[in-house]
């Protein structure tokens, strides 16, 4: 049995696993709730006080790369015949970047006019490892089908 013909589809199974990832909890801070890959990807504000001013958690484009490189990876290798080196890239990119989501993701506080930036100790959940983990398998078969290993 040639099992060459399912890599694309094990990959499609990789990116969809990522995409299930992003619905749960991503990071957690010291003092702070745990937050989705959604709400990390897309911002959220933590608190709203008037006076006091606004907390949350900014906009991440490496967020969003790092969850979007593994499931266009996953497409490409089924849409694509000879896609799987541009696969292989875009899953290694992703596991890497999922693997160090909390050097690039922080809090900011506004006060009026005044951005600060608060240095938080994140701690890395299982959802971006088991992302990561899928993301580096992905790269692994399209390393073996563009190897032509049976």
């Amino acid at each position: 049995m040639n099992f060459k013909r399912f890599f694309p589809f094990l990959g499609l199974l990789f990116s969809v696993i990522v995409l299930v990832m992003v619905f749960l909890p991503t990071l957690n801070a010291s003092g702070y709730d745990s937050y989705s890959g959604l709400q990390i990807i897309m911002g959220y504000t933590i608190s709203d006080i008037p006076i006091i001013g606004v907390t949350k958690l900014p906009f991440s484009v490496l967020g969003l790369l790092a969850f979007l490189f593994p499931i266009a990876a996953g497409i490409i290798s089924v849409v694509m015949p000879k896609g799987y080196l541009i696969s292989v890239i875009l899953f290694a990119v992703g596991a890497v970047l999922l693997f160090i989501l909390p050097q690039y993701i922080n809090i900011v506080h506004i006060i009026g006019n005044s951005v600060t930036t608060i240095d938080v100790e994140w701690t890395l959940l299982s959802a971006p490892i088991i992302a990561g983990i899928v993301s580096a398998l992905g790269m692994v078969v399209g390393l073996l089908e563009f190897l032509n290993i049976k």
